[in-house]
C-alpha cells in the first residue's frame, strides 16, 4: 500500500505542477468573486433571506468587487490561459473556472427568481459564460503557440525600421495633440463640442475610426509582419479614440472591456449607448485586422526583388561556418560562435562584481528575415579581383594570400538555383494572362466603387448640404475619396512591382496574384463600408423637420434602406444595424483577405538571405576543430560555398509551439574554387544535413529546387542549361491545369503510399531490396522521431538522392537522462539564446558526438561501409560490393 500511495502521489504531483495549480486556483477565485454576493446571500441564508437581501441591496461584501470581476472575468481568464503551459493547461484552467462561473450564474438566476425579478433573456444571460469560454480557448492558443513572443519579436524588429517607427509615432501623436487643443466638452452623453463645432459622440467615433483607417496602412505596410501591422492598426485606433473623444474615450474603452457582461445583463444590444460601445469595439477590431492585412501585403512585396547580398559584388567573404553548429552553438566551428559583449567600463565592472557576462551570438547570421541585420562577425577573408573572372583571397588576420581562384560573383550569376519549376513553366502565361486579368478586375471594381459613392458627391459640395446631410458626413465622403486615391496608388505601385517580378522571379506568382486580386476587392470593401457609414451618420435625417416639411415620411426611407440581413423594427437601433453589418462584413473580408495572403504564402516565398563562405580542406583555414566533423568525402582542396536561405513563412506545427511560424530552408552550392565546377549541393531533411552529388560529367549544370511538404524538404534537380528552355516555354491554360493536377496527384499518391506501408507492413517487402536496405539503415538514426512515424520518415529520407549525410541522429537531439546535446562538444558551455522560440534554452555541455558517423552506406547498392576520416586515398572510398567510387556516384543521370 505505501508503494501505491507514493506512486499515486508522484503521479499527482506530476499532473498538478505548481504553475498549473496556481493558475487553476486563480481561475476559480476569479469565478467565485464574480458572484460572491449571490453565493453568500443564497447559501448562508434561507431563500426568503436571500430575496430580502436582494431587495434591500444588503449584500455581505462590497457590490463593487462583484461587478469588477464580472466585467473583467473574460479578460482575466484570457490572461491566465495565455500565460499557462499550453492548450492543455489553458483548457483545464478555463474549464474549471467556467464550471464555477456557471454555478455562480445559476445562483444569481435562483436569487432573481425568488425575488420575482427574473426577466427571460432568450439565452442572452449565458452570453458572459460563452465569452469566458472563448476567451480562455483563445488564451490557451496564445500560450501554446507563444503568440506573445512572436508579437514582441515582430514589433521589436519592425520598430527598428525608420519607415515604421517615424510615421507610427507621428500618427499616434497627431490625434493626441489635436485632442489637447480641441476644447472638447461634453454637453450630454451623446453630444460634445470639438473646437467650435457641436458634434455627436457617434460622429466623432466614426471620424476617429476613419483616421485610423487612413493612417495605419503606411507603417503597417513597411512593418512587413502580420502581428506588428495588426498591433499598429489597433494602437492607432486606440490613440485616435483617446485623442479625439477626450474623457469620453475612457468610458467607451472601459465599457468595451465590460461589453460581454453588459450584453448578458441587458439581454442583447437594445439601447443606443450599448450600441455605441459595440460599434467602437468593432472599429478597433477592424483596424487591427486592417493593419495586419497591409503588413502581409508589405511582406510579400519584399520578395519582388532579390536580396542586396546577391546584387552587390563581394569584396569580402567568411571562413566557412557549419550552419547547424553555429545555430545550436555546438562548438564544432574553429571560428567563434559567440563573443563576449563589449560593455561600457562601469557596466563591465558591475557585471564582473556580480559574476555576469554579456555575449553576442551569431546564430542568426544565416537564418534571419530579409531586411534585418543580426549580430555578424567580421569577415575573415578579403577578395582581390583579377582578370578573366579570377581572384585571390587574402586572410585579413595574417595577410596570407591564396589563389588564384574563380571569382565567386561570376559563379553566383552562373549557378544561382532556380526554384519552383511550376513557376518557371508558367512564367510566360502568368505575365501575359494574369496581369491583364488583374487590370480588368481592378478597373471594374474601382468603377463600381466610384459609381456607388458618386451620388453622395453632389450633396457633399452642394450649398444645401445642411438640409440633405446631417452631422459630419462630408468628412466621411472626403475621407473615402482620399482612401480611394490611396488604393489606386497602391494598385499602380503593385503593378509596377509585380510585372518585372513575375518576369524575373516568378516563384511568388500565387501571392502576388492574391494581393492584386485583394486590391480589387478593397474597392468593393471601400464602397460598402463608405455607404454604410454615410447612412449611419445621415440616418437622423429621416426624423428631421426638413423631410417632414417636404412630405417625405420616415417609413418610406426606412423601407427603402432595409436589407435582408439588417431588418429591425426598432427604429432606435436601425442606424446601428447598418454599421454593425458594415463592421462584421468588413471584419470578415479583412480576415479572409489576411488568410488568403497567408495561404498564398504557405510556400517558399523567395530567397531570404545569401552568404558567401570559403572552405579549405586543410591548413590554417580548415574550419573545424575536429576532422570527424567535416565532410571528409570532398576530393578538392578549396571550395566556394554559396549558402542560399529560403523562407517558408507558414508552418503549422505543434512541436515547435509556433503558430504559423517561419521556417528556413538552406540550399548550399559547393563549387570547386580552382576549376569552377559545381560538385555538391547541400540541403537538410529534419535536422540532418544531406550532400547531393552533382553528375561529374564535365558539363555545366544549373540547380532546380522545389520544396516538398514533408518538413519543407528541398528537392534538388541538376539540369543542363539548354534543358531549361522547355520549362520557360509558354503553355496554354489547359496544359497548366493538367500539370497542376498531375503534381497534386503525385503528392497524394506519395501520401497514400506512405500510409499504406504504415498500415500494411507486408507491402513494403515488395520494394527493391537495395532501397529497403537504405530505409533500414536510415531508420536506426531517426531516434528523435516517435516509433509510429520513424519508419515513414526514414523511408522518405532514403528516397531522397543524397550520397552522404551529417548529423544523422538529428542535430537537435539530446541525451534523455542528462538532457545534453549529442553533438555539442564536451566541456563547451555556450550562453543561452535570449529567445523563447530558439532551442538553446539551457547552458549545458554535450556528448561530443562526431557530425559524420563512421558507418555509412553505399549510395548505389546500400552496402554498409566504414569511413576513414583522414584518408585521401581513392581506394578507401571504393564500395567493396559494387566497386564504385562512392564520392563520385550520383543518383542523377
Amino acid at each position: 500500500m505505501p508503494f501505491f500511495s507514493s506512486l499515486s502521489t508522484s503521479k499527482l504531483r506530476e499532473v498538478l505542477t505548481l504553475k498549473r495549480t496556481i493558475l487553476i486556483v486563480l481561475g476559480i477565485l476569479i469565478a467565485v468573486l464574480s458572484w460572491i454576493d449571490y453565493l453568500l446571500i443564497y447559501y448562508f441564508e434561507n431563500p426568503l433571506g436571500a430575496a430580502m437581501h436582494f431587495y434591500l441591496r444588503d449584500f455581505y461584501t462590497s457590490h463593487i468587487i462583484q461587478e469588477l470581476f464580472q466585467g473583467m472575468a473574460p479578460v482575466l481568464i484570457f490572461l491566465l490561459a495565455s500565460i499557462s503551459g499550453g492548450v492543455i493547461d489553458g483548457a483545464v484552467t478555463t474549464g474549471l473556472s467556467s464550471l464555477v462561473f456557471m454555478f455562480g450564474k445559476q445562483t444569481q438566476l435562483q436569487v432573481l427568481i425568488l425575488s420575482l425579478s427574473y426577466q427571460p433573456r432568450l439565452g442572452w444571460e449565458y452570453g458572459i459564460v460563452i465569452t469566458l469560454l472563448l476567451a480562455g480557448i483563445v488564451g490557451s492558443f496564445f500560450s501554446q503557440f507563444q503568440i506573445y513572443s512572436i508579437i514582441l519579436r515582430d514589433i521589436k524588429s519592425s520598430l527598428k525600421n525608420p519607415k515604421v517607427a517615424i510615421p507610427f509615432v507621428a500618427l499616434l501623436s497627431i490625434p493626441l495633440l489635436v485632442g489637447k487643443y480641441a476644447n472638447i466638452y461634453y454637453l450630454s452623453p451623446t453630444r460634445m463640442t470639438f473646437f467650435n463645432w457641436s458634434i455627436t459622440t457617434n460622429e466623432m467615433v466614426v471620424i476617429a475610426f476613419l483616421y485610423a483607417l487612413l493612417s495605419s496602412p503606411l507603417p503597417s505596410f513597411f512593418s512587413k509582419r502580420f502581428w506588428s501591422g495588426a498591433v499598429i492598426g489597433g494602437i492607432t485606433s486606440l490613440s485616435s479614440f483617446v485623442g479625439l473623444l477626450g474623457r469620453g474615450a475612457e468610458a467607451i474603452l472601459h465599457d468595451s472591456i465590460w461589453l460581454p457582461y453588459y450584453i448578458s445583463a441587458e439581454g442583447g444590444i437594445n439601447n443606443s449607448y450599448l450600441a455605441t460601445t459595440t460599434m467602437a469595439s468593432l472599429f478597433i477590431f477592424v483596424t487591427f485586422v486592417w493593419g495586419g492585412f497591409w503588413a502581409s501585403a508589405g511582406r510579400i512585396s519584399t520578395y519582388t526583388s532579390p536580396p542586396v547580398e546577391v546584387t552587390k559584388p563581394h569584396m569580402k567573404a567568411y571562413l566557412f561556418r557549419d550552419l547547424w553548429s553555429n545555430f545550436f552553438l555546438h562548438g564544432k566551428n574553429k571560428v567563434k560562435e559567440f563573443d563576449e559583449k563589449p560593455d561600457k567600463k562601469f557596466i563591465a565592472k558591475l557585471k564582473s562584481l556580480l559574476g555576469l557576462k554579456g555575449y553576442v551570438t551569431y546564430e542568426k547570421m544565416d537564418r534571419v528575415p530579409r531586411g534585418e541585420t543580426p549580430p555578424m562577425p567580421e569577415p575573415e577573408l578579403e577578395i582581390i579581383p583579377l582578370e578573366d573572372n579570377k581572384c585571390k583571397i587574402r586572410v585579413i588576420g595574417t595577410g596570407e594570400t591564396l589563389g588564384p581562384f574563380i571569382n565567386p560573383d561570376y559563379l553566383e550569376t552562373k549557378y544561382e538555383p532556380i526554384w519552383n519549376p511550376i513557376a518557371l513553366t508558367y512564367q510566360a502565361t502568368i505575365v501575359k494572362g494574369f496581369i491583364p486579368l488583374l487590370t480588368i478586375i481592378i478597373s471594374i471594381a474601382a468603377t463600381f466603387s466610384l459609381l456607388n459613392i458618386s451620388p453622395w458627391i453632389p450633396i457633399w459640395i452642394s450649398p444645401l448640404r445642411p438640409f440633405m446631410m446631417t452631422g459630419q458626413t462630408w468628412i466621411l465622403i472626403g475621407s473615402s475619396l482620399l482612401l480611394f486615391i490611396v488604393i489606386i496608388a497602391f494598385a499602380v505601385y503593385w503593378a509596377k512591382k509585380s510585372i518585372p517580378a513575375l518576369s524575373t522571379r516568378p516563384e511568388g506568382a500565387p501571392a502576388i496574384f492574391v494581393i492584386g486580386l485583394l486590391a480589387a476587392a478593397l474597392f468593393v470593401f471601400l464602397e460598402y463600408f463608405t455607404i454604410r457609414l454615410a447612412e449611419f451618420l445621415n440616418i437622423g435625417i429621416i426624423s428631421s423637420p426638413y423631410l417632414l416639411i417636404l412630405g417625405f415620411p420616415p417609413e418610406r426611407l426606412v423601407g427603402s434602406w432595409l436589407s435582408f440581413f439588417e431588418y429591425n423594427k426598432e427604429l432606435v437601433l436601425f442606424e446601428y444595424n447598418r454599421i454593425f453589418s458594415a463592421c462584421l462584413y468588413g471584419s470578415a473580408f479583412l480576415t479572409v483577405a489576411a488568410l488568403l495572403i497567408g495561404l498564398a504564402g504557405v510556400q517558399v516565398m523567395g530567397l531570404e538571405r545569401y552568404n558567401l563562405y570559403f572552405y579549405a580542406d586543410h591548413g590554417s583555414l580548415f574550419p573545424y576543430k575536429n576532422r570527424h566533423d567535416s565532410p571528409v568525402w570532398l576530393e578538392s582542396n578549396y571550395y566556394w560555398v554559396m549558402r542560399y536561405i529560403y523562407l517558408w513563412p507558414g508552418e503549422f506545427t505543434l512541436s515547435s509551439r509556433a503558430l504559423y511560424a517561419t521556417d528556413y530552408e538552406r540550399v548550399e552550392l559547393w563549387v570547386n574554387a580552382e576549376t569552377g565546377e559545381l560538385e555538391w549541393v547541400v540541403s537538410d531533411y529534419h535536422w540532418r544535413e544531406l550532400f547531393y552529388r552533382v553528375p561529374p560529367d564535365g558539363k555545366e549544370h544549373r540547380i532546380i529546387v522545389d520544396f516538398n511538404p514533408n518538413f519543407h524538404t528541398p528537392e534538388i534537380t541538376p539540369i543542363h542549361p539548354e534543358d531549361l528552355l522547355k520549362y520557360q516555354s509558354p503553355k496554354s491554360l489547359g496544359e497548366i491545369l493538367m500539370d497542376s493536377v498531375r503534381k497534386i496527384t503525385r503528392r497524394i499518391k506519395e501520401a497514400f503510399t506512405i500510409t499504406r506501408f504504415r498500415l500494411f507492413p507486408s507491402e513494403e517487402k515488395k520494394i527493391k531490396k537495395v532501397f529497403k536496405s537504405r530505409v533500414d539503415f536510415a531508420e536506426k538514426f531517426f531516434i528523435d522521431i516517435g516509433s509510429g512515424l520513424r519508419r515513414l520518415c526514414a523511408r522518405f529520407a532514403a528516397d531522397l538522392p543524397w550520397s552522404f549525410w551529417r548529423y544523422p541522429l538529428g542535430v537537435h537531439s539530446v541525451e534523455e537522462d542528462s538532457g545534453r546535446y549529442l553533438y555539442r562538444e564536451k566541456g563547451y558551455l555556450p550562453p543561452v539564446i535570449k529567445s523563447s522560440l530558439h532551442p538553446v534554452q539551457r547552458r549545458i555541455d554535450g556528448k561530443g558526438y562526431p557530425a559524420v558517423d563512421a558507418t555509412h552506406i553505399c549510395p548505389k547498392c546500400s552496402t554498409v561501409i566504414q569511413i576513414k576520416y583522414d584518408s585521401k586515398n581513392p581506394n578507401d572510398w571504393i564500395c567493396p560490393s559494387c566497386k564504385i567510387d562512392t564520392r563520385r556516384y550520383t543518383f542523377y543521370h
